[in-house]
Parts: structure tokens; sequence; C-alpha cells
């Protein structure tokens, strides 16, 4: 959302932000922060409202534990709306009770109400799952009175997924939008053009999280059997590593030249590091739903550099990859052609030859700029639909 904003702020738009307030080892970051939303919108900061309570607990609140948010956030923007009127109020979750705040505020005051979903509600399988089947039922009748509610809904993956994303989710198609995550173009300047990846050694890049055993087995296994046929190769290749996974050991990776284990690296240093390599490696474990992008994929598109996927070969990131041109998805059990293709990689390197041909205008539709605008588009639609029938 903050991306959205400082976009829609450059397309003329007026935006009034109600957020809560930074924590005081936050305080300074923001203040000095040169490309903060302060500079792209009316900002208005309340308290933190967050129920403490055990991990195990969590899910026992309903819609979730910033339940004390919805009062704070309604008596607040009553005050808001004194001075003007907004056109549309736009929420995003999770937490899923911001939208609650929002729909409270568009039916007292009959204003269009825009609900963005970067994840499911009720249909989440990862994270604010509420296993009380009671509970869930009335979190259940709280989403359909905000989705009913909605003059636009804009979800994070394809509207084909719609049912696997909201509640009664073909009910609402018509008035959804897909606006999927994306990268910022001003990340990958000019001068990461010149970033020299250029080396005695064929580097072999994973910025992320490592989920599980099964993630990191997804990116040895090709690995290992590459070695097995041509171990003279893997003498001059280095696995580099970007994150915090304390799975990424150097044992796992006897069989190569070396790993470097760049441990946690900020936003830009990550595309510094991407940049740097010759190859991207992408993986998501199998219990991943098939319709899920996750952010990391479309910085990887962007980055100038070819990408080994191992995933579900129907799966929105494989599409994305095959739609773009920038990379090939091999399922779990393709092994064998995964470390083909592998192999393919590094001897085009080790022969300076230069075999990538991205989908460069496909890429662009990916850019935060453009996905902001399309966006707005929607939501204009909406206030004025909204208007003509009330």
């Amino acid at each position: 959302m903050n991306k959205f904003i400082k976009y829609w702020h450059q397309l003329g738009y007026r935006i009034t932000l109600l957020t809560t307030a930074p924590s005081e080892d936050k305080k300074e970051i923001i203040t000095n922060h040169t490309d903060s939303i302060d500079n792209y919108s009316t900002i208005f900061r309340v308290d933190h409202q967050e129920i403490p309570t055990p991990i195990h607990k969590e899910a026992e609140y309903i819609p979730d534990k910033f339940i004390g948010w919805i009062d704070v956030a309604t008596d607040k923007y009553k005050s808001i709306f004194s001075r003007h009127t907004p056109k549309a109020i736009i929420t995003t979750v999770p937490p899923y009770s911001n939208a609650l705040a929002a729909y409270i505020l568009s039916k007292t005051y009959n204003i269009p109400l825009i609900v963005d979903f970067r994840d499911p509600w009720n249909k989440i399988d990862l994270g604010w799952i509420i296993n009380n089947r009671f509970l869930r039922s009335i979190n259940t009748l709280m989403e359909y009175m905000v989705l009913k509610q909605a003059a636009l809904i804009i979800i994070a993956d394809d509207k084909d997924h719609l049912p696997d994303y909201l509640v009664k989710g073909d009910r609402w198609y018509n008035k959804t939008a897909s606006i999927t995550n994306g990268y910022d173009e001003e990340q990958f300047n000019d001068a990461l053009q010149g970033n020299d990846n250029s080396s005695d050694f064929f580097r072999i890049s994973y910025v992320g999280s490592i989920y599980d055993q099964e993630t990191l087995d997804n990116i040895i296994a090709p690995l290992r059997y590459w070695h097995q046929k041509y171990p003279d190769d893997l003498k001059k290749v280095v696995f580099v590593y970007a994150g915090s996974s304390k799975l990424i050991l150097k044992d796992s990776f006897y069989f190569l030249h070396g790993v470097d284990n760049k441990g946690f690296l900020n936003h830009q240093e990550s595309i510094e590091l991407r940049y740097s390599s010759n190859l991207q490696i992408f993986t998501l474990p199998s219990y991943i739903k098939e319709h899920i992008y996750t952010g990391k994929i479309f910085e990887m598109i962007r980055t100038p550099v070819p990408i080994l996927a191992i995933c579900k070969p129907n799966s929105a990131p494989a599409k994305l990859l095959k739609k773009t041109n920038t990379g090939t998805a091999f399922s779990y059990a393709q092994v064998y052609d995964a470390s083909n293709l592998l192999k393919i990689h590094f001897d085009n390197w080790n022969n300076g030859i230069e075999k990538y041909s991205p989908n460069k205008d496909e890429i662009k539709k990916y850019s935060r700029k453009a996905l902001a605008e399309e966006a707005m588009t929607f939501i204009n639609k909406a206030i004025s639909s909204h208007k003509k029938f009330n």
C-alpha cells in the first residue's frame, strides 16, 4: 500500500492515510528515510492496538489480535471526515481488523469501499488461522459482509483462483481486480547495470527464505545430480545465499567450490547480489498452493539473470516465468531435467555465450508504477459505479 500511495501521489491524487504510530526503535528510521510515505500523503497515526497473547492463543481472537484497532480507527476517522469526505475508503489486509473498520465507515458514511487483499482472509493456509469452528464461522460471516459491501475487491493473485482466495469467491468475480505484487524500477537503476558478474566462478544465487528441509532439497538435488555426471564442473561453481536460514550449511554443498553465505541483506543489497550472479534459483515447498506468488519472483524477473525454478508446473510463478521468458520451471520430480539445464547454463557461461532474451515488454507490466496506475483505473470505475447506483 505504501508503494501504491507513492505512485498515486505522482499521478496527482491526494491521499489521507490512517495508520499506527511507529515503535520507538523505528521512529528515527522513518524520520531519516528520504522516500518515506510521509512525503506522499497526509498521515494520521494512532497508538498500536494489539492484544498481547501467547502464540498458541493468537488465533482465538476474531478477526485477529488487532481487534482493538477497529474502535480506534473508526473514532479517528470521524474527526478526519469532519474536515472533508473522501471519494473512497481503501483498506488493505492483513490484518483483517483493517477491513472491518473500513466496512463500518463505508456503511456509516455511504462511501465506496475498496478492499485490497494481499493475503486471503478465511482461505489463508498459513498464519491467522482460526481453528475453533464456531469462531471461524463468525469470521467467515465478517469476510462475507465486507466483500458484499465492497465496491471493488483487489487480490494479489489471478482472478481464476477466486474460489481459493475469497469466501464465496465466484460471487465477486465482476467486482474483483487482480493486481499482483511487483518491483520498483528505481531500484534497478543504471548503476546496477554495471554490476560486475564476471568471475572465475559460476555464481548461483538464492535470496530469501529456506522454508524447510524440502526447500533446501529442491535446491541441492539438481546440483548433486550434475556433480555425479560432471564433477569437474562443480569445482568452478559457487552457491551464494542471502537470508537468515540456519539450514544453509557448507557441508550440504561439499561438492561445490564454495558457499558464500551473506546472511541477512537489506533490500538494495539483495538486488545487487542477484545482479552479480549468473543464475538465480527459485523454489517453493510442495504444500504452497498453486495460485500463490511470492514477492521475490517479481524482482527476480526484473533482474537480467536467468531463473531456474523448482515448483508446481501449473503454479502462478511457473506461468509467470514462461510468460516473461525469464526462466524455466521444473516439477519436484524433474531433477534430471533441472540438472541438465544447470549444465547448459554453465557451459554457456564457460564458453562466453550469452543466451538470455527476456520479454521486456511483459516484464514492464509488473513495475509497481504500472500496477498502481492499473489499480487506480479500477478504483475510479468503482467510485463512478457507486455514485451511479447511490
